[in-house]
C-alpha cells in the first residue's frame, strides 16, 4: 500500500469518526444533556482537526490546492 492510499484511508477513517461524533452530539442535544454536549462538541472539534492534519499531510496537497485556486481565479477573469 502506498503513502497516498494510506492517507486516503486515514482521511476516510477520520471522516467516519466525525460523522459518528456528530450523531452523538445531535443525540445529546435532543436529550438536553448539557454536560454531555461539551464533551461531544470537543470530540467533533478534535475529529475535524485530525482530518485537517491528515489532508494537509497528503504529499503535494498545498501545490494542488494553489493550482486549483489559480484555475478558479482565471475563470473569473
Amino acid at each position: 500500500m502506498n503513502s497516498s492510499e494510506n492517507k486516503e484511508e486515514q482521511c476516510q477513517s477520520n471522516l467516519n469518526k466525525i460523522y459518528s461524533d456528530l450523531l452523538h452530539l445531535i443525540c445529546s442535544f435532543e436529550k438536553g444533556s448539557g454536560s454531555e454536549l461539551t464533551v461531544r462538541l470537543r470530540q467533533v472539534e478534535s475529529g475535524l482537526e485530525q482530518l485537517r492534519e491528515a489532508i494537509r499531510s497528503i504529499p503535494d496537497i498545498q501545490n494542488n490546492e494553489q493550482r486549483q485556486r489559480d484555475k478558479i481565479a482565471s475563470l473569473y477573469r
